[in-house]
């Protein structure tokens, strides 16, 4: 066999052996996004806990749901400007939430269409 056939060989057969070892790598990959996404759907579907509850362990305070009573305070409101949605301009609307035992907690109410991307009207 010539050197150059032998050469090629070889060379085939590394990058199959490559592409097999991604190929398992690609496979534990989906097993770790799996059980990720499990562990996310356990805790979006767990009842809603208090906001204390929710912030004493940062480590499983993602994707929890929070129930928090207040009231929104309408003179602190902030504008966050320049956020489009597909194509349109628009702004978010950003409101403290007043709570009895704790600081004010900053929630996003959601976007609004502003035709210049910078100014809404907060009285609507």
């Amino acid at each position: 066999m010539p050197r150059r056939t032998l050469a090629f060989v070889i060379f085939a057969l590394l990058a199959a052996a490559g592409c097999v070892r991604l190929g398992f790598w690609q496979l534990a990959r989906l097993g770790e996004r799996r059980l990720r996404n499990a562990e996310v759907a356990e805790r979006l579907s767990a009842p809603p806990v208090g906001w204390s509850d929710a912030t004493s362990d940062s480590a499983h305070a993602h994707f929890r749901r929070v129930q928090l009573t207040g009231r929104y305070d309408y003179a602190r409101e902030l504008v966050l400007t320049s956020r489009g949605r597909s194509g349109a301009p628009g702004v978010y609307v950003l409101t403290p939430l007043v709570v009895a035992d704790g600081p004010p907690i900053l929630i996003n109410r959601g976007w609004a269409y502003a035709a210049d991307g910078m100014t809404v009207d907060l009285a609507k």
